[in-house]
């Protein structure tokens, strides 16, 4: 199991908890990339359980940072972390692109296409649902971020186009039927259902 960059490994009587990522007391004024096992181990920002996700192959683990606007990559054997997307935040802003030349209002939650190779992302800032959100998708071969639907801001269903979202959250991907639904935390709390076909 992993709770915010610590490593909690089950066993008989009592588990074991180690870091898996990061560097171990200490707040993350600086945020960075890299080695586990270096001098210079990654540090994080707004490491928070509800944004991560386990890839469906085990190898790594995806992670919403909101306050960066970054979409990570956590290799779960070394412990080892780069940026996928993002990165450089701009209030408001989501700009599709590839890499760290996208931006994004606040990813809120990832989840892993059936075959690996999408990630859908969940593009909203609760504390600022005045930006308006979106839903993203990255590659995760190339790191190109592309925008489902367009920054809205209320409620009203219909065509990825012309939908309205209100404060999206959390998501849970389908992979039966290529739906993605997704939790609204907005005026009024919901669950919502898009389908990707």
């Amino acid at each position: 199991f992993v709770f915010g960059m610590y490593q909690y490994a089950p066993g008989p009587g009592y588990g074991k908890t180690t870091v898996l990522s990061g560097v171990m007391g200490e707040s993350a004024t600086e945020v960075r990339d890299g080695a586990q096992n270096s001098s210079s181990p990654p540090k994080y920002a707004g490491a928070d359980v509800s944004f991560f996700k386990i890839a469906r192959d085990s190898s790594r683990l995806y992670h919403c940072e909101s306050e960066t606007g970054a979409v990570r990559v956590i290799m779960l054997a070394t412990g080892d972390s780069f940026t996928l997307a993002g990165g450089n935040k701009t209030k408001g802003s989501a700009v599709d692109g590839v890499g760290t030349a996208a931006q994004f209002i606040g990813p809120s939650s990832v989840t892993e296409s059936a075959d690996g190779t999408l990630l859908y992302v969940i593009d909203s800032d609760f504390r600022s649902p005045q930006d308006g959100a979106c839903i993203r998708t990255i590659d995760v071969a190339t790191g190109q971020v592309m925008s489902l639907t367009p920054v809205t801001e209320g409620y009203r269903d219909g065509p990825m186009g012309t939908a309205l979202l209100d404060v999206p959250q959390y998501s849970f991907l389908d992979t039966d039927h290529n739906d993605l639904f997704f939790s609204e935390a907005g005026k009024v709390a919901r669950i919502r259902e898009l389908d990707l076909d």
